[in-house]
């Protein structure tokens, strides 16, 4: 319990965790779904608790006309500065928004630049697994970097990237979504703008997953994946 909540406040949808092996070992001992396996169930119980803190009524916390949801509207707009959002609903139920990339940019760059969100950023960097999981890229990064990178990965192909010291902020769409594509390539965009040193590309390159060279079962190569930059430069 939370903040005076439980599990049936949480409106994220019952599901299994996004884990394989903590997936696996679930259904074969016969758990069932539920809200707390939700990829997005730590965002819910934290507006579920920015409510309580405001005396705020935890129904209806997912609705748009909800006083946390006119929050995040105000904040975001002031973040990005621009008040053109398009309203969506989130895969988990709450409200989301189009953004144009040059404003998710200026937002992204106000975790940098704003003390207000310092305790969030600090929060992020020092835990970095609980962001996605230890094997995410966003997490990675910010493991590899340790904590000089702030990441954080979006649906369809996004991925948002601040350097903390530089108080410089990068947003990458990889346009048909794959997640695959946009691993590989934000870590040699990272690279290729300095934001990644040599040793940390190394360690993360290190991994299959975010190999230019692919491999079949055998360790043979069987294709390679070719990036180019042609628009940054380190001083970018």
């Amino acid at each position: 319990h939370l903040a005076g909540a439980s599990t049936q406040h949480l409106a994220c949808g019952a599901t299994w965790p996004l884990d394989a092996d903590h997936r696996a070992r679930l259904c074969t001992e016969g758990h069932p779904k539920t809200p707390l396996y939700h990829n997005c169930s730590g965002k819910h119980a934290g507006l579920l608790l920015a409510c309580h803190w405001h005396g705020w009524d935890l129904a209806g916390y997912t609705e748009p006309d909800h006083p946390i949801q006119q929050a995040i509207v105000n904040a975001l707009q002031q973040a990005a500065g621009t008040t053109e959002l398009d309203n969506l609903i989130d895969g988990c139920g709450v409200p989301t928004f189009g953004i144009s990339m040059a404003a998710a940019g200026r937002a992204m760059a106000q975790l940098a630049t704003n003390p207000k969100w310092h305790r969030v950023v600090e929060a992020m960097t020092t835990h970095p697994a609980l962001v996605g999981d230890a094997q995410r890229i966003d997490s990675r990064l910010m493991t590899v970097s340790q904590g000089r990178l702030l990441a954080k990965v979006g649906a369809e192909g996004v991925i948002g990237v601040v350097h903390r010291q530089r108080q410089q902020a990068l947003i990458l769409k990889v346009w048909d979504g794959r997640l695959d594509i946009r691993n590989r390539y934000v870590v040699h965009l990272l690279a290729n703008l300095q934001w990644l040193d040599a040793q940390e590309t190394q360690l993360l390159t290190a991994d299959p997953a975010l190999a230019t060279t692919q491999r079949n079962d055998q360790g043979q190569p069987v294709g390679h994946f070719s990036m180019t930059f042609p628009w940054v430069s380190p001083t970018a």
